[in-house]
């Protein structure tokens, strides 16, 4: 019967939940245990950034150049953003014809709309190509930083 292995087993089983001042980190009872009153280590983070802030900008000139583009691509998008209703506005205002002018079709708005709305939709995979590098330099680095202590 299953209540006699239980009872003939060299390590009984409880079916009582640990309490919360014995029960480790990791929440399953097992390694240190913890006083309520435990706080966990202060963190120096001036320490931290400093160790970290040379990490932030790549050693390599091409991947400063790298890093440089990606800017110019945010840039870019932002400013193709701040565009693409400017020349919705323009093309509807030259369908409808403004007081000065009759109606015409507006080639140059539509086709500077159309190359603005390419730019937002390309910008987010160029800015990931070009990033590609950059970051796995900078992970290599601070992996190496890492184990190498």
């Amino acid at each position: 019967r299953p209540s006699e292995l239980l009872a003939s087993s060299p390590h009984p089983v409880s079916h009582r939940p640990p309490s919360s001042t014995t029960m480790a980190r990791g929440g399953h009872g097992h390694g240190r245990f913890l006083d309520e009153d435990a706080k966990p280590p202060e963190v120096d983070y001036k320490k931290v950034i400093r160790k970290m802030a040379p990490l932030l900008w790549p050693e390599n000139l091409h991947l400063k150049f790298r890093v440089v583009l990606c800017g110019l691509t945010i840039l870019i998008a932002r400013v193709a953003n701040l565009m693409v209703p400017q020349m919705y506005k323009g093309a509807i205002d030259t369908l409808t014809g403004s007081d000065t002018s009759e109606p015409a079709f507006p080639t140059g708005y539509i086709a500077a709309y159309t190359v603005l709305k390419i730019i937002q939709s390309l910008q987010r995979d160029i800015r990931g190509y070009v990033w590609l590098k950059v970051e796995q330099d900078t992970s290599k680095r601070v992996k190496l930083k890492v184990f190498t202590h």
